[in-house]
């Protein structure tokens, strides 16, 4: 039996992997292997814990006692590994990159399923840390606005954040011997292939998921996430035409999003700040005979939208809205005739 266990990082294609696994269910039951999902919420056994659900993270990474959080997680784990054996599975795959950085609560477990003959392979993507700071700058400053008040440009974002990956890439193989394989994320092509052809799985791949939207997207999101003071999930932008009458609590908005962006200084910066670090991850890319990081040289940074660009996304939105309002307006008329 192998247990696969992906943990990350964030921002380096997990959404993608794991949107692929729950599609591949035929191609890996033809290589006698089954994704347990988010939180083993694809479980053979019916006897659950409650975080064994989708989603199931928070609870069980920080909702739970970590010392009950390790006993149910090596139960849930033993108990699927006996019903995975009795289907004919050789190997269970569980991806969530919630694990990376709260691994206290997982390492634990598994070194008691590693004492029980159970293979285990610990999977990790790794990106330039300038690169990496972009991309989480998007997703959970803009997108997915983490902070109170109005959006932080990314100088602001970063200031006094660190982003160092070593240490926490040290932790499993001091705890789990050499089981950890590092992938160096910026020279995949396409991570859901990459980690497929990893497993050993022959898969053709779909669509990729999580793509970056357009900088006029991008903008647009930023000015909707703006009219509030509190943390705004990045889902309220996406339903926003079902709440366009919301009041604009912050008062203000994004007059210009390009000064919300990182600049080259901004890249400089953290590249010298995380030299160390980078060299370190290197150090176990070349263990794991991948290609290093590429310590220097520019990265490909956003760019604010055209005049063009952004005013055509705001006429769709408009006409989309008229459509729906008009529709409205229909289904009003045809109720009040009825009556």
């Amino acid at each position: 039996m192998r247990l696969v266990v992906h943990i990350g990082a964030g921002k380096t294609g997990s959404s993608s992997i794991q949107s692929e696994l729950e599609r591949a269910t035929d191609a890996l039951e033809n290589q006698r292997a089954k994704y347990l999902g988010l939180m083993l919420e694809h479980a053979y056994t019916d006897n659950r814990f409650d975080w064994q659900k989708h989603p199931g993270s928070p609870v069980f990474f920080h909702e739970i006692p970590k010392e009950q959080a390790i006993e149910e997680l090596e139960k849930a784990l033993s108990e699927e590994i006996s019903a995975a054996r009795n289907h004919g599975i050789e190997t269970l795959i569980w991806s969530n990159e919630w694990i990376y950085g709260r691994d206290d609560r997982v390492i634990p477990a598994l070194k008691k399923i590693s004492e029980q003959g159970v293979d285990i392979d610990i999977a990790a993507y790794v990106r330039r840390h300038d690169k990496w700071a972009v991309s989480a700058y998007m997703q959970w400053g803009i997108k997915n606005k983490q902070n109170n008040g109005s959006i932080l440009t990314f100088k602001q974002w970063v200031d006094g954040r660190r982003f160092d990956f070593a240490n926490t890439l040290d932790r499993w193989t001091g705890e789990l011997g050499e089981v950890l394989h590092v992938f160096n994320y910026d020279v995949v092509e396409d991570v859901g292939q990459h980690f497929f052809n990893w497993l050993g799985i022959p898969h053709q791949i779909g669509e990729r998921d999580n793509v970056t939207p357009s900088s006029e997207v991008l903008a647009a999101w930023a000015v909707y996430n703006n009219r509030f003071k509190r943390p705004v999930p990045m889902n309220r932008f996406q339903q926003f035409l079902r709440r366009i009458n919301k009041s604009n609590e912050n008062g203000t908005s994004v007059t210009d999003f390009a000064r919300l962006l990182p600049v080259e200084e901004d890249i400089v910066a953290i590249r010298e700040q995380h030299e160390s670090d980078m060299a370190r991850i290197n150090a176990m890319l070349e263990r794991s005979g991948e290609k290093p990081l590429e310590l220097a040289g520019p990265i490909k940074l956003p760019k604010a939208p055209s005049e063009v660009a952004l005013n055509n996304l705001m006429l769709e939105m408009i006409f989309n809205l008229h459509d729906r309002v008009s529709g409205l307006e229909r289904r009003l008329k045809q109720m009040e005739d009825d009556i």
